[in-house]
């Protein structure tokens, strides 16, 4: 793999998108699918004992919108601010 293909990965690749294809997927996991398991991390239980992260639609929806805020296509995009293109940044 080229170092512009790594690159083209690294910036349009968000992390949950090798498990989930949309931040809503991830939430629905956390918060309906975790199972109950002697590997499964107490983090992950609620206060009443059950598996999972409750989180009410607003509060999925209040994340959501959060964590897009952070995605700025045209800053990840830009060549001039790659770490791959060092050269070209002096």
């Amino acid at each position: 793999m080229s170092l512009q293909e790594l690159e083209d990965r690294l910036v349009s690749t968000p992390a949950y998108v090798e498990l989930f294809d949309k931040i809503e997927d991830v939430l629905h996991h956390y918060a309906e699918r975790v199972k109950d398991a002697g590997t499964t991390s107490r983090l992950l239980y609620s206060t009443n004992g059950k598996a999972g992260i409750p989180l009410s639609k607003e509060e999925k929806e209040d994340i959501t919108a959060f964590l897009k805020t952070l995605i700025d296509s045209s800053f990840l995009s830009n060549p001039l601010l790659s770490p791959f293109n060092y050269h070209l940044n002096n």
